[in-house]
């Protein structure tokens, strides 16, 4: 029946079908193609002028990305960033320069690589006094600069040139009992005092998330209800039990003329005052061989067994405590600069030296590997009235925040820059520049560098002539070495790695202070710490 209909239905009537279908077929061609080209068209962006705006570091020192819940970690270890973080620019793919404190904050000082700027070893690198440091730049143009960490500090020494540049200095406070803590009272007390009579660069370390990690009772129970009795659990057991060590064995850590200069303090019945006297020795490094966190972190992980998963979970969950005591210390100064009423004309940088191992290469602490859990960083930018919905997806490092900073501030970067200004990125210009590769280095244990794309990662170990390549799509835990199957991917590699190692290098003279011994010597160029 429908088929005689058919052949009856008049011609023109059959013209008009068959065009109509044409017609319709077009319209959805362009209604796709429309819907394409609007999804992938380029959405340019303006920052708001930022010229004369304060400018404050905060440098979460141990805080791997990936323990953060605006990059995607399940615990709520991160509330107050997280909130600041959807009201400003988060790089998604951020990589220090080292996974080392000094290497990498003098990379984000001078914007220059650690084979360049040459500050690798503390205590003994000077650097070069033609390398300009943000801080001294911001002080030339009339900046009041601020640095709030930890004064005779062995990872990041004052005095060498880490702190060129800055005119304010405030120690985080120290106790006894808790050496490692930092407050920043320091900070908040000095933006309440200073914050409306001077434009200011504000720099805060903290090592609250290095080793040992230890939080109060209320802030793990957040995160855990069980204990574990091998781990000491707070801040005066940990301390107690390094004292005892060092009261039984001085030579743990102070050299034997210091104990002989000062036999009255050593032959002391244990009391707080023999420890209050012991630990002023400690403030004078030409007293020790080794420092007092050493001696922290072996008490520490004394009676930790490595294969123990309810070890290794228990030490990831007080990891997490720590960084949730990070969390408040943002929370405290963001809050304080809302008081002074300076938030609107302030640029905030979160960000941290280096990431933290935590037994995913075998072991814990960092300054061993390049891996990613130890480069792969946190930054985001908090710029006044500017904030965008997604994050920013490139490749950006440490040495980028420099010349970042400078660009917002509309500023001249200097001639040694080797970072990109992130501006142009984050504004989504078609010409913006961009990181290809990423590179980081290593100069303590073995010296590694490391050169990574979106896709791969390549680590060469100039000490033992060995090399490692990983597919970071189907291998982003770096577990199966392709150096020797994917050759290709590692010519191209190499000649990356070449133009690294043919970077300017600003080299200066090194050497140790006459003080200290070479056991010292040896045990600092090789594991940083001592």
């Amino acid at each position: 029946m429908q088929s005689s209909i058919s052949n009856t239905m008049p011609k023109h009537l059959k013209l008009i079908k068959k065009y109509s279908l044409i017609f319709l077929i077009f319209v959805a061609i362009l209604i796709i193609g429309f819907y394409y080209y609007n999804k992938n068209v380029r959405e340019e962006i303006t920052i708001p002028a930022c010229t004369d705006c304060n400018v404050i570091i905060i440098d979460l020192g141990t805080v791997r990305s990936d323990h953060l819940g605006s990059y995607g970690y399940f615990r709520n270890t991160s509330p107050n960033i997280d909130d600041l973080a959807r009201d400003g620019v988060v790089f998604k793919n951020t990589f220090s320069q080292s996974s080392y404190t000094l290497p990498s904050v003098m990379s984000m000082f001078t914007s220059l690589y650690p084979i360049s700027h040459q500050m690798n070893i503390p205590l003994r690198d000077n650097l070069n006094p033609n390398v300009l440091t943000l801080a001294q730049i911001l002080k030339v143009y009339n900046y009041t600069t601020v640095w709030v960490g930890p004064f005779n500090d062995e990872n990041l020494p004052l005095g060498y040139g880490i702190d060129r540049g800055f005119k304010n200095y405030y120690n985080a406070r120290v106790s006894l009992f808790n050496p490692k803590i930092i407050y920043w009272t320091e900070a908040s007390n000095w933006l309440e005092n200073n914050a409306n009579k001077t434009k200011f660069f504000m720099y805060l370390h903290t090592y609250r998330s290095h080793t040992p990690y230890v939080s109060v009772d209320e802030v793990i129970k957040r995160f855990t209800n069980t204990t574990n009795p091998k781990i000491p659990s707070s801040y005066e057991e940990i301390m107690e039990m390094a004292w005892k060590r060092i009261n039984d064995n001085p030579s743990v850590i102070f050299k034997e003329e210091t104990i002989e200069k000062n036999s009255e303090i050593f032959n002391m019945n244990y009391s707080y005052e023999k420890k209050l006297k012991m630990f002023e020795l400690t403030k004078n490094f030409n007293n020790i061989h080794a420092t007092l966190s050493n001696v922290l972190n072996s008490v520490y992980f004394a009676n930790v067994n490595l294969t123990d998963a309810e070890d290794i979970q228990y030490l990831k969950t007080l990891y997490d405590a720590t960084i949730f005591e990070s969390d408040l210390d943002v929370k405290h100064i963001v809050e304080k600069i809302d008081e002074t009423g300076v938030r609107n004309k302030t640029i905030i940088i979160i960000t941290s030296a280096h990431g933290e191992e935590l037994m995913d290469h075998g072991e814990f602490k960092h300054a061993r590997t390049l891996y990613e859990e130890v480069i792969n960083i946190p930054l985001m930018f908090l710029i006044p009235n500017f904030k965008l919905d997604k994050p920013v997806e490139g490749l950006v490092q440490s040495i980028d925040i420099m010349p970042t900073v400078l660009d917002l501030l509309n500023i001249t970067i200097p001639a040694q820059a080797q970072g990109i200004s992130l501006v142009s990125m984050i504004e989504n210009k078609e010409d913006a520049p961009h990181n290809e590769y990423v590179y980081g280095e290593l100069h303590l244990s073995s010296g590694l560098v490391s050169v990574r794309s979106k896709e791969w990662k390549y680590i060469v170990d100039l000490k033992e002539n060995k090399t490692e390549l990983y597919d970071l799509i189907n291998d982003p835990g770096e577990t199966n070495n392709l150096a020797t199957i994917r050759k290709d991917v590692v010519q191209i590699f190499e000649r990356e790695f070449e133009k690294y190692m043919s970077a300017e290098k600003f080299t200066q003279i090194i050497e140790f202070p006459q003080w200290i011994s070479n056991e010292t010597k040896t045990k600092i160029e090789k594991e940083g710490y001592w």
